[in-house]
């Protein structure tokens, strides 16, 4: 019973970290997919919606057609950069109300803002690059400055959703540790019972046979045996106890067959002299 005990205990030791474990890598995959992948996507909508806002000023600064070209030519690849990190987020990476309220916002602004840019460009290839500036710092600047206004509030509360799962999960996390102590520590005690148990099923009966080897060296014979064990110390104890008996007939016999040999010699005695007397008697 106790090693069954013992061997239950080990096995709702091992389920019970196998199911922390799988909670646990659970809790992180699922921060991942909730919460740090929206923010790598949005963080980069934004690096490469200022990256756009950036070459259109630089293409204004520089006022020349080859500055235009290569500006035209990084914004197209931020705008397909946008165009991707957005896909893979908006709208089926989102988990929450407040971020699908906001990411819709953001997607409003978004598809206000890149044609917008797409105007600046066009003047830019004309040349006309006082009328870009214009335009840009009178539509333009502040539609990319609400995106980014909504892109802040986004990653703050993506972080605050991610902040809150950590907490979350370290606190599962000692829950875990807590359970797996209290169950190793139940084990602990459990397997110093079961120590102590055998020790003495053991030691007890091995003791009681070493006795009665001792009573047998000694001499003491016929002394009472009882056999309280089940196991492989009985057999021995029940081959003591045999002996004990055999032994202690043995010699029960041999002090009979003595006394019988003892009682006939006095006989013998008894007629010799007897017939002493007789002989004496026919002498005289």
């Amino acid at each position: 019973a106790g090693f069954a005990l013992f061997a239950l205990l080990l096995t709702g030791v091992g389920a019970f970290g196998y199911y922390g474990l799988s909670t646990l890598g659970e809790r992180i995959e699922a921060l991942y997919a909730s919460n740090t992948t929206p923010l790598i996507r949005v963080a980069s909508v934004r690096a490469h919606s200022l990256r756009i806002r950036m070459n259109l000023w630089r293409a204004q600064v520089e006022a020349s057609p080859q500055a235009t070209a290569q500006a035209e030519k990084d914004i197209a690849a931020s705008r397909a950069a946008i165009e991707d990190a957005w896909a893979r987020y908006y709208p089926n990476g989102i988990t929450s109300p407040r971020e699908r309220e906001l990411a819709t916002q953001i997607n409003a602004s978004l598809q206000e803002l890149l044609p917008e840019n797409d105007k600046v460009l066009t003047l830019l290839r004309a040349e006309n690059y006082a009328a870009a500036k214009e335009y840009q710092d009178a539509n333009v600047a502040a539609q990319a400055d609400r995106l980014n206004e909504l892109i802040d509030k986004a990653i703050s509360d993506n972080a605050a959703q991610a902040e809150a799962a950590v907490k979350e999960s370290s606190g599962m996390t000692k829950t875990i540790l807590l359970m797996a102590a209290l169950l190793i520590a139940a084990g602990i005690l459990l397997s110093l019972v079961i120590a102590t148990l055998l020790t003495r099923g053991v030691t007890k009966p091995l003791d009681k046979a070493l006795h009665i080897a001792t009573d047998v060296s000694k001499g003491k014979l016929g002394q009472p045996v009882v056999v309280d064990t089940q196991d492989e110390i009985r057999r021995v104890i029940d081959a003591l106890k045999l002996m004990d008996e055999k032994l202690s007939a043995t010699v029960e016999e041999g002090a009979r067959q003595a006394g019988e040999v003892g009682a006939s010699m006095q006989e013998v005695i008894r007629v010799i002299n007897k017939m002493s007397d007789i002989i004496g008697e026919i002498v005289v």
